[in-house]
């Protein structure tokens, strides 16, 4: 397989845009950033080590995509696999209502509060792989299944073998 261009290399290093959702992430943070002026921002914040000339072209990229704003991405069913790029972190989805966290220590307080829960009555939430795409005031976390980008459990080299 031919390597891709330097600058195409660059790009892709760096960002991923995700069509679908019409957002573009940041590969090194795992999340997405705000269109417009945030991807300028986010880059001269968290990425400043990165040549001017670079994030210039990066800005220049992501101006020609179609991007959402984060209250206008979609929320993926929990069936869905996880997006590509994004951190997956391993949380809990409240039986009660749905909500998602990204951690117990969130679920308890979430349950305590939102369904005056007590430690005696059980667990009241589930454990499962969830996600966010944005950070920040728009962090919104949705549970993603797994099972359908994990391997077989055999061997990798079996797996890969497979899909040859």
């Amino acid at each position: 397989m031919d390597k891709p261009e330097p600058e195409l290399e660059c790009i892709l290093d760096h960002m991923l845009y995700e069509s679908h959702y019409r957002v573009l992430i940041c590969r090194p943070c795992g999340y997405a950033i705000h269109p417009g002026h945030g991807i300028s921002r986010h880059l001269k914040d968290h990425h400043s080590m990165v040549p001017l000339k670079v994030r210039k072209r990066l800005i220049e990229y992501a101006g020609g995509l179609s991007l959402v704003e984060p209250g206008n991405v979609a929320t993926p069913d929990s069936m869905s696999p996880p997006i590509e790029g994004i951190a997956v972190l391993d949380g809990c989805r409240c039986i009660t209502c749905g909500s998602v966290c990204p951690g117990q220590d969130s679920m308890v307080t979430h349950c305590r509060t939102q369904h005056n829960w007590a430690k005696a009555q059980g667990m009241g939430w589930e454990a499962r792989k969830v996600q966010t795409v944005f950070q920040g005031i728009h962090k919104k976390y949705f549970v993603v299944t797994l099972d359908a980008i994990e391997p077989p459990r055999e061997s990798v080299d079996e797996w890969i073998d497979s899909l040859l």
